[in-house]
C-alpha cells in the first residue's frame, strides 16, 4: 500500500522548510508560543536539534509514496538506543483518512523489528484527536502528560 523512499538532499531541504512552518503553527495552536515569535523559535529549535541534519546517522528522512507512486507525505525517524522515535509524520491533506497513516505505522514497526529496536515512540498534540485515536488503535500507550494552567 505504501513505499518509503529516502529523501535526496534537495527534498530534505524542502521538507525542513515546511516542517519548521508546521511546527510553529502547532505550537501556536497548542498555546505554547505567540504568533509573532513562533517561526523564529521553530527555526532555532530545528537548528539546535538537527545537528548535521541530513548527514546525521541517527536520522532517516523518507518520502511516503502510495500504490500509484504519488508522494503523499513525509516521515522522519530518529534512532535512540533501543527506541526508534517517529519525529514527524506528515500525510498531505488529500490523502488523509484513507488508511495510509495506519499502513505507515505498520511499516515503521517492521523497520523497528528489522533493526532490532525494542520500542517505537512518538508524540502527539492534545488537539489532534484523530492522530491520538490512530496511535491508540495501533498499540501506542501514553506514558506522560504535560498539563498547563492559563493564568
Amino acid at each position: 500500500m505504501i513505499k518509503l523512499k529516502k529523501m535526496s538532499k534537495k527534498e530534505y531541504k524542502r521538507f525542513i522548510e515546511k516542517s519548521i512552518k508546521r511546527y510553529a503553527k502547532e505550537e501556536i495552536k497548542s498555546g505554547f508560543w505567540r504568533k509573532e515569535e513562533a517561526l523564529k523559535e521553530s527555526k532555532a529549535r530545528y537548528k539546535r536539534n538537527l545537528g548535521k541534519g541530513f548527514k546525521e546517522s541517527k536520522y532517516d528522512f523518507y518520502n511516503i509514496h502510495n500504490e500509484k507512486d504519488e508522494k503523499i507525505g513525509y516521515l522522519w525517524l530518529m534512532k535512540e538506543h533501543t527506541l526508534l522515535f517517529v519525529a514527524e509524520i506528515y500525510i498531505r491533506k488529500k490523502y488523509r483518512h484513507l488508511g495510509y497513516g495506519r499502513a505507515l505505522l505498520e511499516k515503521v514497526e517492521k523497520i523497528a523489528k528489522k533493526q532490532k529496536y525494542k520500542k517505537i515512540g512518538l508524540t502527539v498534540s492534545i488537539h489532534n484527536k484523530i492522530a491520538q485515536a490512530l496511535y491508540t488503535q495501533s498499540g501506542f500507550n501514553a506514558i506522560s502528560e504535560l498539563r498547563i494552567k492559563k493564568i
